[in-house]
């Protein structure tokens, strides 16, 4: 956005509010920062093992997956970055499980996804979509019959030139079409949304306790921006990352600080792109204290062999290395 534009903030709110009831102790700031200046710390090895929390906790079968081996440290903050401009709560795992999270327990454990209108030729496709969540979540994901809610209720707007709905109306409605059967629903659609007055756009929008979320994949497409020459697969790798990332706010994991991690709070491409696809190891620490039954290696199997499958070799490739920790 140029000069004077309404301040972009995170496609991840997640309903800032209850994300800021479920951190752990707050980072203090102290002599690291002064008053208007941006936040530039590195994540300390110890922070990181105080938010995985004591491994003698964990089976002694599944602490291969929780080494730090393999998992980066966030980087200095930048301008445009997300946390330049936002002080995050780091949420360890004890945090979390404090913060009594929705558990899939039945008859609660589907995933549900729903298109929001006519998605056309989207990338990533609805059944990417399903099969992505079923192996990243370990839960089963359904598919679910298009949403049609009349185009007046959901706020649109113009803005810059273009089409948008507000997120708000869509949430409204998700939290009462929710399935019985459904752990959480997300709809997924090709409008631009924004979530309210004072936001320029939103990539997506999910409220954690209501186990509802929605997302927009028309930016992820490097044509959107005029970009000609982009790699291929761009679109489909920020698609996946994103739909993940707001699937995991509706497990009740808030933005992680602790690490390089899908579950980062992004701020713009340039930021979704930096970050990983994959939880780092204390987000992947919650979600198994949670996912009943998660077979680890299993889990990271099935990932694997669908990014080999769209080539999404890099992803692929961080994959082999932690299954090669399982038996080194």
């Amino acid at each position: 956005m140029g000069p004077g534009a309404i301040s972009r903030r995170s496609f991840a709110t997640a309903t800032l509010g209850l994300l800021a009831g479920c951190g752990g102790p707050r980072i203090e700031l102290g002599d690291m920062r002064r008053r208007g200046e941006p936040i530039t710390w590195r994540r300390a090895a110890v922070e990181s093992e105080l938010g995985l929390g004591p491994l003698d906790e964990i089976a002694p079968d599944d602490r291969w997956a929780f080494g730090a081996d393999g998992f980066e440290p966030m980087p200095v903050a930048a301008p445009g970055d997300w946390l330049w401009s936002q002080s995050e709560d780091p949420q360890s795992v004890g945090a979390f499980l404090l913060s009594q999270p929705n558990r899939p327990e039945p008859p609660r454990t589907t995933i549900c996804l729903v298109a929001l209108g006519e998605l056309d030729e989207v990338v990533p496709s609805m059944d990417v979509l399903r099969e992505y969540l079923e192996r990243f979540f370990h839960l089963a994901v359904e598919v679910l019959a298009p949403l049609q809610i009349p185009r007046a209720q959901l706020d649109p707007r113009e803005h810059d030139g273009r089409s948008q709905l507000c997120a708000r109306p869509i949430l409204d409605e998700l939290e009462q079409r929710l399935p019985a059967h459904a752990y959480c629903m997300l709809a997924v659609t090709r409008e631009d949304l924004y979530p309210g007055p004072g936001w320029n756009y939103v990539f997506g929008q999910a409220r954690l306790h209501a186990r509802v979320g929605v997302q927009s994949l028309l930016r992820y497409d490097p044509a959107f921006e005029g970009v000609t020459d982009a790699p291929g697969g761009v679109a489909l790798r920020r698609g996946l990352a994103v739909v993940s990332h707001e699937v995991g706010h509706m497990f009740g994991i808030s933005h992680c600080v602790h690490h390089l991690c899908v579950m980062n709070g992004i701020n713009s491409l340039r930021e979704l792109d930096r970050s990983p696809m994959h939880l780092c190891r204390v987000c992947l620490r919650k979600l198994q204290r949670i996912v009943p039954g998660l077979d680890l290696a299993e889990r990271y199997r099935g990932l694997r062999a669908l990014y080999l499958r769209h080539a999404l070799l890099g992803e692929a490739a961080w994959v082999q290395a932690r299954l090669a920790a399982r038996t080194g």
